[in-house]
């Protein structure tokens, strides 16, 4: 591990300017195709090799299609994981740790 240098800082708000932009998008295309789940946050590693979308949902839902549509926009590798209800108060900055769901994991 080593400090963060100011190139990784500027690849870091880089990143958080494209989730912000993915979010946006992703939420308006579970509303067009009025899919049953809430997105919660979107979040890429540091290096961009991985973009993580967390989700509600009550059901399963088919990623199929939408994994198809996102591969050929983002480019990069799409994991998709859905967290449960007492989950999504962790994924918000304030109450987040290390052990909450949307914290970065190396898997």
């Amino acid at each position: 591990m080593r400090p963060l240098t100011a190139d990784d800082r500027q690849q870091l708000a880089e990143l958080h300017a494209r989730e912000m932009l993915e979010y946006d998008s992703c939420c308006l295309y579970i509303e067009q195709r009025k899919l049953q789940m809430e997105l919660i946050d979107v979040e890429h590693l540091l290096g961009g090799e991985r973009i993580v979308f967390y989700f509600l949902a009550e059901k399963r839902v088919d990623f199929r299609n939408w994994s198809r549509t996102w591969r050929g926009n983002i480019k990069t590798r799409i994991e998709l994981r859905q967290i449960g209800v007492r989950d999504e108060a962790s994924c918000w900055p304030t109450m987040a740790t290390a052990a909450s769901p949307c914290a970065a994991t190396a898997t």
